[in-house]
């Protein structure tokens, strides 16, 4: 009302592009006309006049504009005004959008001045906010973040207490499977042989009842303990062959 305008459009730089998209303006607010169009509108660096403010930084006044000049240089839709102001919101030595007015009469400089100064402020209060929601984020972010460590500090506990629970069975087994062996050993006599039939090793309850001492055995052929003739039976043979099988 204070310019006597009869049109405007704020377009603002769009924040929320992905990383390869370049970037472009879209609507953002508008005044007396179709906002619905002019919602899908974009308007790219150095595109049109308010692309051309976007990229220079620098407000543009345009008077006596012709009757169709709007529909190709403006982001004003289908009005036809006489006058333009296409102004920067710029704040902090950075460029958030554009402020674009449509009039049917001249402005004077104090007015051209007076509405840069607006959108300075303008662009200082969007870049707070813009600031705001960029920290709230982030605050969000690190929480979530925090929350996810915790969750892991968490889990690697629970795995940890898994692991020494574990490695607590381990030692029982280990302690119940030397019993067994001892006990085993203080009832039976053992020994060792391999395929070849050599002897790798007895223990003392097999040397007890065998009346051999450990030399005497050690390296040896299993042969030397079996009555002679036996080691070419059937029988004999047999539990070789099925050793060998694994059987």
């Amino acid at each position: 009302k204070y310019l006597n305008g009869n049109q405007g459009a704020v377009f603002l730089i769009n924040q929320h592009r992905k990383d390869k998209e370049e970037e472009y303006m879209e609507l953002a607010a508008c005044y007396a006309w179709d906002k619905v169009k002019s919602l899908e509108k974009k308007i790219y660096q150095g595109e049109g006049l308010a692309g051309q403010v976007w990229q220079e930084g620098n407000a543009i006044y345009i008077d006596d504009v012709p009757s169709n000049y709007v529909n190709i240089s403006s982001g004003l839709g289908k009005a036809k005004p006489t006058h333009i102001l296409i102004v920067p919101l710029k704040g902090n030595k950075k460029t958030y959008g554009v402020l674009e007015i449509a009039l049917f009469e001249s402005l004077e400089p104090y007015k051209i001045a007076f509405v840069e100064k607006i959108a300075q402020n303008f662009a200082l209060t969007l870049s707070s906010v813009r600031m705001a929601e960029k920290t709230q984020t982030l605050f969000i972010e690190n929480a979530e973040t925090k929350l996810i460590l915790a969750e892991r500090t968490q889990q690697n506990k629970q795995f940890q207490q898994q692991i020494s629970m574990l490695g607590d069975n381990l030692k029982v087994l280990k302690v119940n499977h030397q019993g067994y062996i001892e006990a085993i050993n203080s009832f039976l006599g053992i020994i060792e042989i391999d395929k070849n039939q050599t002897i790798l090793n007895v223990n003392d309850k097999y040397l007890e009842f065998s009346f051999y001492n450990y030399q005497d055995l050690l390296t040896k052929n299993y042969k030397k303990l079996i009555k002679s003739g036996y080691e070419t039976s059937n029988s004999y043979l047999d539990i070789w062959d099925a050793l060998a099988k694994g059987l």
